[in-house]
């Protein structure tokens, strides 16, 4: 970063704590608070921002699409709502989640999220349809495509995604610990292990110089794992 920016004012900006930040393609940013609003951050001059609202409670995650035509926001009311990011409005808002939605993930055209009841479900973006994947015990604590750009990037960012340890794969964690692939082509968990005796708290996929595919995961135990996709997610 050559510069900083503060994206607050006393015209514009959240009322509350922020609770997630998001990099569009064109340089705005999205952010989420627990105000109930998603903020679209301009890229340039004076920070301003168009107030994204819909969400009843706290906004938990915010993404942008690659494309740089859609937003997407998770939020306590249980929905997640797309945003259009060229007129800042409602485009469609999906409903299924019996929890608060604390994750997603979009890669490989397929839309996932998790909440508070460990519930991973995914999506078509295209028709609102909604696929129960599985669940994890207590909270679902972590969601990452599993694909990685050419640059060796983790699919966590919410860009469309080139390659990976599974193109239309999906890491999830939980509070039980175990880590899950589920093949979103199938609908189904591809492989599962216990890996932490705690939450697992962030995951990501990533290419090994040599090209071998690994699952970097972060757990409450204070470890930090590296995970074979090639010998069942062994560590």
């Amino acid at each position: 970063l050559t510069k900083k920016r503060t994206l607050y004012t006393k015209a514009y900006g959240h009322t509350e704590w922020v609770t997630d930040v998001s990099h569009c393609p064109d340089g705005r940013v999205l952010s989420a608070g627990m105000d109930s609003k998603v903020c679209l951050w301009n890229a340039h001059g004076q920070p301003k921002c168009i107030d994204l609202l819909g969400h009843t409670g706290s906004v938990a995650k915010v993404l942008a699409s690659a494309d740089n035509k859609l937003g997407l926001s998770a939020g306590y009311d249980k929905s997640i709502r797309l945003w259009s990011l060229s007129n800042g409005r409602e485009v469609q808002c999906l409903r299924c989640h019996r929890a608060p939605v604390m994750h997603l993930s979009w890669a490989a055209g397929v839309l996932a999220s998790a909440d508070r009841d460990g519930s991973v479900v995914s999506w078509d973006p295209a028709t609102g349809d909604a696929t129960h994947l599985g669940a994890h015990g207590g909270h679902a604590t972590a969601l990452a495509a599993a694909s990685y750009s050419e640059g060796g990037g983790g699919g966590a960012m919410g860009y469309e995604a080139s390659g990976g340890l599974m193109p239309h794969g999906l890491l999830s964690g939980g509070q039980d610990g175990i880590v899950r692939l589920w093949d979103l082509r199938q609908k189904r968990s591809a492989m599962e292990t216990q890996v932490h005796t705690g939450a697992v708290n962030d995951l990501i996929a990533h290419k090994m110089p040599n090209g071998d595919p690994l699952v970097l995961s972060a757990g409450a135990d204070r470890r930090v794992l590296a995970l074979d996709p090639r010998m069942s997610l062994a560590a």
